[in-house]
């Protein structure tokens, strides 16, 4: 799967639910959760994005709620029309793998390390590294990277 398409994978699923989310009646903490859930897609489409989003979420009580729901859809769903790029996965993949620091051994963070730099260079496709950090969320139980839409919305 070329990046393209996995842009338009993330799109085809991140978009409605942006929307079911303002369509429905949402509080802060709906918001604030999917924002969170949608940081390391954010992060690999833009990383801009996602912290001019995050200041908006964190600024959202100075707003009419009618107001902020336009402004975060309409800038979340720029931020998927920006494709997301091999150096932006990269960032996004070494966020993730940053939070085995303290769970996995010396070797294993070496593996995914070195997934991630293959993938970097062009020697393998994003489906490597992001399976072998799919593996290890699965095996150690990381909540916080199992609700991430940007690990969960590919199967590899």
């Amino acid at each position: 799967m070329t990046n393209r398409e996995v842009g338009q994978t993330y799109r085809v699923i991140a978009c409605p639910q942006v929307e079911a989310l303002f369509n429905a009646s949402w509080t802060l903490g709906a918001v604030v959760r999917f924002h969170t859930a949608h940081k390391l897609l954010l992060m690999a489409h833009s990383p801009e994005a996602y912290r001019d989003l995050g200041r908006l979420v964190a600024t959202m009580h100075a707003l009419p709620g009618d107001e902020f729901a336009t402004r975060y859809v309409s800038r979340f769903t720029a931020a998927l029309r920006s494709p997301a790029t091999r150096s932006g996965h990269v960032n996004a993949l070494q966020h993730a793998a940053g939070y085995f620091k303290r769970r996995l051994d010396r070797a294993t963070k070496a593996e995914i390390a070195a997934a991630i730099d293959d993938y970097r260079r062009d020697r393998v496709p994003l489906a490597v590294p992001m399976t072998l950090l799919q593996k290890y969320v699965r095996e150690h139980s990381v909540s916080y990277l199992a609700e991430q839409t940007y690990l969960r919305s590919r199967s590899g």
